[in-house]
């Protein structure tokens, strides 16, 4: 049987298409940098990614959006399609995973709370506060304000700030003096142009670059400072 010069062509499309329908359909397939989540295998507080709806997370955990909220600290006019990592200034994704893992039984509450039952929505924890100095110009490093007065108070000499306390209000420039990472190896590794300051807050850059999270600034950071 004679065969055209367009079978084969259609028949080796056919295939890669199925290919690619069957790794979708099995999980293999990735389209994007983010992790990718088992939807069979219970959701963990380990799972928690910026860019999962609210409404993701009360599909996964069985969560009302009145209870979520709560939990949460949200305000009832945040539609539930917001991503996690637009409420950075609201809460910290770690401070998310901080409050499932509590609610799913990974962690205790503090010894001071009220024991937090299955039924029960555990509170948000409070972040802990810098020390501030008695004497605001023996703590001023000069050239890292903006002459307002209000920004992240500098740490001690010597003293790193660990990747984990990293928030979404600090800039590049803030975390680099603070971190102890260069600031050409935070540009280098999260893929920013040499166009963007050195004083943009890291909120701002999530919102610029849609790719980008805060949990990945911190991976950068933890992972300069293993060295």
């Amino acid at each position: 049987m004679r065969v055209t010069k367009y079978v084969m062509p259609a028949v080796a499309i056919v295939t890669l298409l199925g290919a690619v329908l069957v790794a979708k359909a099995v999980g293999a397939w990735q389209t994007s940098g983010r992790d990718m989540v088992d939807p069979t295998q219970p959701l963990t507080s380990a799972d928690i990614r910026g860019w999962m709806p609210l409404s993701y997370l009360m599909e996964r955990l069985d969560l009302s959006q009145a209870q979520l909220y709560e939990m949460l600290g949200l305000t009832a006019d945040i539609p539930p399609e917001t991503p996690l990592k637009d409420l950075e200034d609201t809460i910290e994704v770690s401070e998310v995973r901080e409050v499932l893992a509590i609610y799913l039984g990974e962690a205790l509450p503090d010894e001071e709370a009220t024991p937090v039952g299955v039924e029960a929505a555990p509170t948000v924890p409070q972040p802990t506060a810098t020390p501030v100095s008695q004497d605001p110009e023996a703590d001023h490093i000069p050239g890292t304000g903006d002459g307002t007065g209000v920004g992240p108070t500098p740490l001690p000499e010597g003293q790193v700030l660990p990747a984990a306390e990293i928030k979404g209000r600090m800039t590049l420039q803030e975390v680099s003096e603070q971190c102890l990472v260069p600031l050409d190896v935070l540009y280098s590794e999260l893929g920013l142009p040499d166009g963007i300051s050195a004083g943009t807050a890291l909120k701002d850059l999530v919102a610029q670059f849609p790719e980008l999270e805060i949990e990945s600034v911190r991976e950068v950071v933890a992972s300069y400072q293993e060295r």
